[in-house]
């Protein structure tokens, strides 16, 4: 209101005296001052007719002011219309300065009404921690960061053992200890982007002497992120984010050292490995060994993922509480906001649960000398290394949780058997588990398994785990091509090398054109489905409450303005002669009133809409998803017609949800 009318408001707001404030302080005083004179004129006109026309009339009927007119009501009735009309320094007249004080009555009634909701817990934040998804442990890709080092590990001692010379009293010291003196690891390469540092351990050979590869890390390279605090997060007043930002540096550091600790655990098993393909005592190697080391770490990582997301709800709920107090603070316009801000909150806390703790690259022989050694080393490391990992998915039945580890199916190794048909049911098994996930993941949220979080905060979370499986997706997708691409280099310098034409590379390029027309493509429809659904619920939704709330603190803006121009004009009307002070003036009052109780409607009409939204919109999600077992198990259906039949679903559940949410909210 100060923008629009000036330091009237101010003035107004502080019981000041408005002859102190300039009419050449603000735009509308200027004007205002004119406005005025003109009605002013017009008063005096009206004046000057009811004085004559009450003298007419006094002769006429034998009674002051005449039958028809109240000698009592029509004086005070002009002179109180021409009292109001008069102008002020600040180039307002009286009525407008009223119409101006209510507005600011109004304004305040409405934040007393926001403030004791707010109070009284309607949007209570208790268990923003709590459901905030994947607490579990769902992403953080410990099993693929396992069954990559296993590959990294074994190539280190296979080199070692493969390329030692008694004679000569060498042995090469292929490892990723920049130091090799025993002390802890040190890193070779460190970078920063952002709030993450990354630590990368080049596994190359670190003996003077023999030098394998040139010192190239041709064993492969081991990368781990740590985070660190951000220094912004203590600005927020609030609290939430420094809530966060500890939680955060909490989690990263359990990631970290669980991998490091599955690192140590996989050197450890592999150490008691036969030295290469052809040497004796495979038949003493468990490949289901790997799934012991991964359970055992996973279940660290969530149980310290647990501890810390536990510890800090409390922090985080009192965060946002002080937030909701800063909304009132804020005033009654503020209202609206909640999902936005509480959903954001939870986005957060999904993107610290999330993440790889690091990544790791696989080995690459081209750095060292061709010989018999070599090939030796090549061919043990990427037929042991995806003998185990198969062997040990086959073994614990594991289910894929993300799309990113479909490229594992995808073989490396061009001496490996390029069989289309086994690629394909190996990826027809992921699809189907991921598929699953999905739809269980989502029919979960959708019908709410915690009591703390309404249904339209359940409709934006749905869309922070659509936003989710999106990156999935993607990253599923580079995974797979990187995967493929890796081949066909791998399989031209196999063709390169051979005494006899082998074609590697042309079966290679083969199954890169099946890998993009058909999970490629598959991959790729699902994202047409995902990134709109993405949108519609994890922003479009929970966007229109706030919207259509933020049309109605419009409108009122524009019936302030209104009121301005139409309370002289009202007063003008009402210096007409009648036989009561209201007269037919009466919708003046009405408007009056109107602008006075709107804003404190608007917000009973919020918190209103809130509690309305909630049961109906469980009503709708549970009437589309009573059979969500069904859906989610496809027992019935093959996974992509079940998923895509999920899509459309849910597309329809969307559909309705608009105008079910548009018509509770306006």
């Amino acid at each position: 209101l100060k923008k629009v009318f000036g330091p009237i408001v101010d003035v107004l707001v502080s019981g000041a005296d408005p002859n102190t404030v300039s009419s050449a302080s603000s735009l509308l005083g200027t004007l205002f001052v004119t406005f005025n004179s003109g009605l002013l004129v017009v008063g005096s006109i009206i004046i000057a007719y009811v004085a004559a026309m009450g003298a007419i009339n006094t002769a006429n009927d034998g009674e002051a002011m005449g039958k028809a007119w109240s000698t009592v009501w029509t004086p005070v009735r002009i002179v109180a219309g021409a009292g109001v009309l008069l102008p002020s320094a600040s180039g307002y007249s009286f009525i407008q300065m009223l119409v101006l004080m209510i507005s600011l009555w109004s304004a305040g009634f409405a934040s007393n009404l926001y403030s004791l909701g707010m109070s009284m817990g309607v949007l209570s934040p208790a268990g923003i921690v709590k459901s905030s998804g994947n607490v579990g442990g769902e992403l953080y890709g410990l099993r693929e960061f396992a069954t990559q080092y296993v590959a990294v590990a074994y190539c280190a001692r296979s080199t070692n053992l493969t390329f030692a010379d008694p004679g000569a009293g060498t042995t090469p010291a292929v490892a990723a200890d920049a130091t090799m003196s025993g002390s802890a690891t040190k890193w070779d390469k460190q970078s920063s982007s952002g709030l993450s540092t990354e630590y990368t351990f080049y596994v190359r050979d670190r003996n003077p002497v023999t030098n394998l590869g040139g010192g190239a890390p041709f064993c492969g390279t081991v990368s781990l992120k740590v985070y660190s605090p951000d220094p912004e997060a203590a600005k927020d007043t609030t609290g939430t984010q420094a809530a966060i930002d500890s939680i955060r540096a909490a989690v990263s550091a359990a990631k970290v050292q669980a991998a490091s600790d599955l690192m140590v655990d996989i050197d450890n098993w592999v150490a008691t490995w036969p030295a290469n393909i052809s040497a004796p005592g495979w038949d003493q190697v468990n490949s289901s060994t790997l799934n012991t080391l991964v359970d055992t770490r996973n279940a660290q990582v969530v149980a310290a993922l647990q501890a810390s997301m536990t510890g800090g709800e409390a922090n985080v709920n009192s965060s946002v509480q002080a937030y909701a107090n800063a909304l009132v603070q804020g005033g009654w316009a503020m209202a609206g906001g909640w999902y936005q801000r509480v959903g954001a909150i939870r986005r957060q806390l999904n993107e610290v649960a999330g993440g790889n703790p690091g990544t790791v690259t696989a080995p690459n022989f081209y750095a060292l000398h061709k010989g018999a050694q070599a090939d030796l080393v090549s061919a043990s490391v990427n037929t042991i290394s995806e003998t185990i990992q198969a062997k040990s998915a086959a073994a614990s039945g594991f289910e894929s949780k993300n799309f990113a580890e479909i490229g594992g199916v995808v073989p490396t190794d061009s001496a490996s058997s390029l069989s289309v048909g086994a690629i394909k049911e190996d990826m027809n098994a992921r699809f189907d588990t991921v598929a699953n996930r999905i739809q269980k993941w989502m029919v979960g949220i959708l019908l709410g398994s915690d009591s703390d979080v309404d249904a339209v905060s359940r409709m934006k979370m749905s869309g922070d785990v659509l936003t989710l499986i999106d990156a999935d997706i993607n990253a599923g997708l580079i995974a797979m091509r990187t995967a493929s691409t890796t081949l066909q280099v791998v399989a031209a310098g196999v063709d390169s090398l051979s005494p006899v034409n082998i074609k590697t590379y042309e079966a290679a390029n083969a199954l890169d054109g099946w890998l993009e027309k058909v999970p490629g493509a598959l991959l790729t429809r699902m994202l047409s489905f995902v990134e709109p659904l993405a949108f519609y619920f994890g922003v479009f939704l929970p966007a229109l409450p706030y919207s259509i709330f933020m049309l109605v603190v419009v409108g009122w803006v524009l019936a302030v303005f209104q009121t301005m121009l139409a309370a002289p004009l009202w007063v003008i009307m009402h210096m007409r002669p009648s036989q009561t002070f209201v007269g037919s003036e009466a919708q003046g009052y009405i408007l009056l009133l109107a602008l006075f109780v709107r804003p404190a409607l608007a917000v009973i009409g919020l918190f209103a809409a809130m509690l309305i939204a909630n049961p109906v919109v469980d009503y709708i999600v549970k009437a589309f998803f009573t059979t969500s077992g069904a859906i989610s198990s496809s027992t019935t259906l093959s996974w992509f017609a079940g998923i895509f039949q999920f899509f459309w679903t849910l597309s329809a559940f969307g559909l309705l949800l608009l105008p079910t949410l548009y018509t509770i909210y306006s």
